[in-house]
């Protein structure tokens, strides 16, 4: 009976079948420059119906600007910086998911609240798997 079982899962991992990996999918969400308070709590309110593993964040048009300084200073890329100051970064909320994929009809009620200019997804890269784009 052993035996059989064996065979059966070898059978099965030859054939192709895994078990279905869970990933981190990145949501990040960028609010128009004139957004209002109440089209920001929108906002925040439809992302926070997508499951989130430490909840929906805000970033500041400031906070994105001084990440960005950061990053572009330590990889000497501060020539990328001319013209760019925090009134030019975009406010967004972010949040991170799990899951075997990203189910983009989460985002359809998200894309048509206004006040929002631009929602992208990305899956996390692991030690072992690459990251990317999600297209939804």
């Amino acid at each position: 009976m052993v035996l059989g079982v064996g065979a059966a899962g070898g059978a099965l991992y030859l054939a192709g079948w895994r078990q279905p990996v869970v990933r981190e999918f990145r949501v990040w969400a960028a609010l128009k420059t004139d957004v209002t308070e109440p089209q920001k709590a929108a906002v925040r309110a439809e992302l926070g119906r997508i499951p989130a593993t430490d909840g929906v964040k805000y970033t500041s048009s400031a906070e994105a600007y001084a990440r960005t300084k950061e990053l572009m200073e330590s990889q000497n890329m501060t020539a990328y910086l001319e013209g760019l100051d925090a009134d030019s970064m975009p406010q967004s909320f972010e949040l991170i998911t799990t899951g075997t994929e990203f189910r983009c009809a989460q985002l359809a009620a998200v894309r048509a609240l206004p006040g929002l200019s631009d929602v992208r997804v990305t899956m996390v890269p692991t030690g072992k798997r690459p990251g990317g784009p999600v297209a939804c």
